[in-house]
């Protein structure tokens, strides 16, 4: 039993690694091969801040996989609805916030990532920061769905949603590159769009009557998300370790 919790959370923690990492890899390959050395300049600035919504991501799914795990093997379904519920609008509330921001202060972001205030660096990092940060939802979504679909049993969704992400990824930067020309900008919203076509193959589940999670307003508890918060937390360090 123990062994089998073990092996189920590293899976969790592997896939919602890869599901930030891989983007972040892919978009480095392309954007050294097809836009130059200021825009891969530009994506280094803007790396950091691509790392934070990684890690929050990360540390809520951590957190999930430890206090759902730990209803579920007390037996108390309406204990991992809170916990689902909880994850679900935390995540929402943060992503959103995050967006939002990222969307408003992207030039001032840019100059404190280091990019300062005017030329193609400048544009470039401001740009990749916009476009990347409109899918922080579907980022955060997909990481959150992570340790549910793994504790319901739906390993094939897990590896169909991070392969839809992969292949979803490629072909819309070398669609932005070869076809539309739409730069740095572009470069993030293609893996923006990535995140949520990861998020729509993963999420077909919790739309399915025989999910085994119920959400409900009702059910998101202030002390639910803490804990979810402080179970994650750890994850935050292995996480900046692995896509840094």
């Amino acid at each position: 039993m123990i062994r089998k919790l073990i092996r189920q959370m590293l899976t969790a923690q592997i896939l919602s690694a890869l599901t930030v990492s891989l983007c972040l890899l892919i978009d480095s390959i392309m954007i050294g091969q097809f836009l130059g050395v200021d825009a891969i300049a530009a994506y280094g600035l803007a790396n950091p801040l691509l790392i934070v919504i990684g890690a929050i991501g990360s540390m809520l799914s951590a957190g999930v996989q430890v206090t759902c795990s730990r209803s579920i093997g007390k037996g108390s379904q309406e204990e991992t609805n809170k916990g689902y519920s909880s994850a679900i609008g935390i995540a929402v509330i943060i992503s959103g916030a995050f967006l939002v921001i990222a969307l408003l202060l992207r030039k001032p972001l840019a100059t404190l990532l280091g990019a300062g205030t005017e030329g193609q660096l400048f544009s470039d990092t401001s740009d990749y920061i916009a476009g990347f940060s409109i899918g922080a939802p579907g980022s955060m979504g997909a990481l959150i769905l992570v340790p549910f679909l793994q504790m319901a049993g739906q390993s094939n969704l897990l590896i169909a949603a991070v392969v839809t992400m992969t292949v979803a990824d490629v072909g819309l930067d070398l669609l932005n590159v070869l076809v539309f020309g739409g730069g740095m900008f572009g470069m993030g919203l293609a893996s923006s769009l990535s995140y949520y076509a990861a998020l729509l193959v993963g999420g077909v589940y919790f739309f399915r009557k025989k999910c085994v999670f119920s959400f409900s307003l009702s059910r998101i508890r202030r002390d639910k998300i803490r804990e979810l918060l402080v179970s994650g937390v750890p994850s935050v360090f292995t996480m900046a370790s692995t896509v840094a």
